[in-house]
């Protein structure tokens, strides 16, 4: 059953309706929920052990965000599809708002955020080929801490929803140990020219980072669809 894939955490601080939205959205942007598989609101309350109630709420936040719909043939929510067009529209568009990310944080990251980059960098490195779930947490809080360093909020949203959106792709592409190397030598040279302060270089060096990420996305995409 696929919403026996989520993870369900042994306490819960947040309500009833937060921890279930967090759980089924983080298991779709993980890849673990695929594009087209039922979430059904019975089987997610009994999964979680809550009511109906908080399920509804959340599975309707989810609906809002794009990340669920109406499936067609049972009329019961469903993981959206990612079309090509869509998937297309958002890769040029993060191209040109992770160029301007890495400008500014090659301008504005302190000392210490740069040590944190560094650090995480690193624990990248020493991820084993059989854990790209712990690749990709590492790869997500690396961006995280350069979405903050831009010292631009709006930027740090909307980097971050694009990121989301496109989140299904990386998780199967990290999966590559050939795509991890390459990944990996790719934040090695971003991180040097932001270290350098060369907000040109950094730029080019992410947008040529998205472009290659667009290649391998819509290869996955494509040959899926076929």
């Amino acid at each position: 059953m696929p919403i026996a894939k989520l993870q369900r955490s042994p306490t819960r601080a947040a309500s009833r309706g937060e921890y279930v939205y967090a759980s089924v959205r983080a298991g779709i942007l993980s890849g673990e929920l695929e594009p087209g598989e039922p979430v059904r609101e019975e089987a997610v309350a009994e999964y979680f052990e809550v009511s109906r109630t908080p399920v509804r709420e959340a599975l309707l936040r989810l609906e809002t965000e794009g990340l669920l719909e109406i499936g067609a043939a049972h009329g019961g929510m469903v993981v959206t599809r990612v079309t090509l067009q869509e998937s297309l529209e958002t890769y040029v568009v993060r191209e040109a708002v992770e160029g301007l990310v890495a400008r500014l944080v090659a301008t504005n990251a302190t000392a210490a955020e740069l040590d944190e980059l560094e650090l995480l960098h690193r624990a990248m490195e020493r991820v084993g080929d059989d854990d790209a779930s712990r690749l990709a947490g590492l790869h997500d809080d690396f961006h995280g801490v350069m979405y903050r360093a831009t010292r631009n909020k709006l930027l740090y949203e909307t980097a971050r929803h694009l990121r989301e959106t496109l989140g299904r792709f990386r998780a199967a592409t990290l999966a590559s140990a050939e795509r991890r190397r390459e990944h990996l030598a790719e934040h090695a040279a971003l991180l040097d020219a932001i270290r350098r302060r060369d907000s040109d270089g950094a730029e080019a060096l992410a947008r040529k980072q998205i472009q290659r990420a667009r290649e391998v996305g819509l290869d996955m995409l494509a040959r899926s669809a076929g």
